[in-house]
């Protein structure tokens, strides 16, 4: 799994094919007084390279745009919350890590990117959340995009009679309250933004029961964050757009584990591959840059849903 391409590397390359692509064209250019050119050919040179490093320009800056933007992604210490994390980054917002546990993998990662900083919570904690939105702010001075990627799943639990009330007190406390409550901390600033980005990152399991017929109470807990991101969407504009990603089976350290699953989606997906953190993360870009994409529920699955 390749991490994506940081600005730096980004910008060399992109250098490198433009300096190929245009070398006869700036030997020309810069020995015009020893060609024999017609002002025609040379004006129409001049403009070739104008439009050239406009592009470069306009990659290079592409690759920048969210460089005044701060960023919550929690659950960022591995999977998808970690690529992200580098997402974002790579294009130039400043981040905020986080985790329950994995405290030293996130200062590292926080270390890692530059312009990020680790704190440590846990959301199905009211006090966390508040600390996880007061140090963002008092740290960065503003916060403008909130991706709520931390979640919980228990044992497969198929059977409803095998529910216990505390498995399904815990799937729900963790993923809906806490994601409630860290959205709650955190509207006054997204609003202050101006331009606020909310992202759930929530799951097929939500659209589609039959996706994860064995984990009902997290089915649940999804299903419930979307119907939140669409109540959130219609209330806190147009300071604050909120949509959310479905993704499916995703190649994380925890679906490495589950062999005959991952086997199962590869066969029966249109694609015949399961899904990378990255390409969430791109998503989650692509949403933030597209201000017109408010109150959706993007299913992420690679068609596994049309089978």
């Amino acid at each position: 799994m390749n991490p994506p391409l940081q600005k730096k590397h980004y910008v060399v390359l992109e250098t490198q094919r433009l300096h190929k692509e245009n070398k006869i064209i700036l030997n020309q250019c810069m020995n015009f007084k020893n060609l024999n050119l017609h002002k025609t050919h040379l004006q129409l040179i001049l403009q070739i390279l104008f439009c050239t490093l406009s592009n470069f320009s306009h990659a290079k800056n592409s690759m920048s745009n969210l460089k005044n933007k701060v960023a919550i992604i929690t659950g960022s210490t591995s999977g998808i919350g970690e690529g992200i994390a580098k997402m974002l980054s790579a294009a130039g917002a400043k981040t905020v890590i986080n985790s329950v546990n994995s405290i030293e993998k996130g200062e590292k990662l926080a270390q890692e990117l530059g312009n990020a900083r680790y704190i440590q919570g846990n959301i199905a904690l009211e006090e966390d959340c508040k600390r996880i939105i007061t140090e963002t702010a008092c740290h960065f001075g503003q916060i403008d995009i909130l991706i709520n990627n931390a979640g919980q799943s228990l044992r497969n639990n198929g059977d409803i009679l095998d529910i216990s009330n505390d498995d399904f007190s815990q799937i729900l406390n963790t993923n809906v309250v806490g994601t409630w409550c860290l959205i709650r901390e955190a509207l006054p600033y997204l609003k202050e933004s101006g331009d606020g980005n909310i992202i759930n990152i929530t799951s097929c399991a939500g659209i589609d029961p039959a996706s994860a017929s064995s984990a009902i109470p997290y089915s649940i807990a999804k299903a419930a964050i979307n119907h939140l991101t669409k109540f959130l969407a219609k209330h806190c504009g147009p300071e604050i757009r909120a949509n959310a990603i479905a993704p499916g089976l995703i190649m994380t350290p925890r679906a490495e584990n589950f062999s005959e699953a991952v086997n199962k989606f590869k066969n029966h997906t249109p694609i015949k591959r399961v899904g990378k953190p990255e390409d969430i993360a791109e998503l989650v870009l692509a949403i933030i840059k597209s201000n017109y994409i408010n109150g959706e529920i993007i299913l992420a699955d690679g068609g596994f849903s049309t089978v």
